[in-house]
C-alpha cells in the first residue's frame, strides 16, 4: 500500500511514555521510552542532519541529550536518503531518548510534550520520591528483581509539559541499578549499549538498510561493531564538551570498549 507523504508530526501521538531514572552515577540518568502511534493514512517523513534532534521528541529542560535508540518491539522505521519515515502501522513505534541532568537535593524535571501523551509512568529508585500536581503514587513495585518507586501521571496535551520534582536518595546502591546494564528492567527495550547518538537514528537505519543485503550473521557482527564505534566517538565528543561527568564517561566508555572487543 502506498500512502501519501507528509512532514506534519501532528499525525503522531504518544500512546505511552515510561521514564526511568538512575541516580547511581554522579549525574542523574534519564531514560524516556516513547510508544508512538501513526493511526493516520499518511507516511510521516523526518529529515535528519548532523546534530539534529528528532522533532517529535524533546529532552527534559536543562538536561543534556545523549541520544536515541529504537526498542526491540518497535514497528519498523523506514530509511530514507535524508532521514527516516514512519508509515501508518497497527503496531507502536518505540524510541528511547536518554539524557543526563546534574544531581541536586531536589531535581526539577520539566518534560515538554511535542505530541499528545496518553499515559505516563515514572520509575524511580527505591528511596527516591516525586512530587507533582498530576502524579499518583503507585508505591514500591518489583520489576524483574529490581525495586522501583512507581508513579503515574495524567495525560499531557500537545504543547504542554509534565512537571515534577525528585527528592531523596536511593536506599542502597543495589536498589538503584545501572539501567543501561539491566536489560530486563526496561521491559521490551533493547540493550542501551548500542547508543544512537544525535543523528544516529538515521545512521542506524541507513546502515541497517545496507546490511540487509548481506548474510544475517555478518550483518549482526558488523552492525554491533559499527554502532559501538559510533557511540564511543560520540561519548568522547560529549565528554570534551563537558556535557557528561568524568565518572559516568569512564564507566560508559569501558562498557562500550568491552562490547566492541567481544564483537
Amino acid at each position: 500500500v502506498i500512502h501519501p507523504v507528509t512532514d506534519d508530526i501532528g499525525v503522531l501521538k504518544v500512546e505511552e511514555l515510561q521514564i526511568y531514572f538512575d541516580l547511581a552515577s554522579e549525574e542523574a540518568q534519564i531514560f524516556s521510552v516513547y510508544f508512538i502511534r501513526n493511526d493516520s493514512d499518511q507516511t510521516l517523513t523526518i529529515e535528519m542532519r548532523d546534530g539534529q534532534t528528532i522533532p517529535f521528541i524533546s529532552f527534559p529542560e536543562g538536561a543534556a541529550g545523549l541520544g536515541y535508540e529504537t526498542t526491540d518491539s518497535s514497528a519498523g522505521f523506514v530509511s530514507t536518503e535524508s532521514g527516516f519515515a514512519l508509515p501508518p502501522n497497527e503496531e507502536a513505534y518505540g524510541l528511547i531518548a536518554f539524557a543526563s541532568i546534574p544531581k541536586s537535593e531536589k531535581i526539577k524535571i520539566v518534560q515538554p510534550a511535542m505530541l499528545p501523551i496518553g499515559a505516563v509512568s515514572l520509575y524511580l529508585p527505591e528511596g527516591v520520591s516525586a512530587e507533582g500536581d498530576t502524579l499518583t503514587d503507585g508505591g514500591i513495585q518489583d520489576l524483574q528483581g529490581a525495586n522501583f518507586h512507581v508513579y503515574t501521571a495524567a495525560p499531557v496535551e500537545k504543547g504542554g509539559a509534565l512537571e515534577f520534582t525528585l527528592s531523596g536518595k536511593p536506599a542502597t546502591v543495589t536498589e538503584s541499578p545501572d539501567i543501561t546494564q539491566n536489560q530486563t528492567v526496561l521491559i521490551g527495550v533493547g540493550g542501551l549499549g548500542i547508543a544512537l547518538i544525535a543523528a544516529g537514528v538515521w545512521m542506524y537505519l541507513r546502515d541497517r538498510k545496507k546490511l540487509d543485503e548481506e548474510d544475517e550473521d555478518d550483518e549482526d557482527t558488523f552492525e554491533d561493531a559499527e554502532s559501538n564505534l559510533d557511540a564511543i566517538i560520540a561519548l568522547d565528543d560529549l565528554h570534551r564538551a563537558g556535557k557528561i561527568g568524568d565518572e559516568a564517561y569512564k564507566k560508559r566508555r569501558e562498557e562500550l570498549m568491552g562490547a566492541l572487543k567481544r564483537n
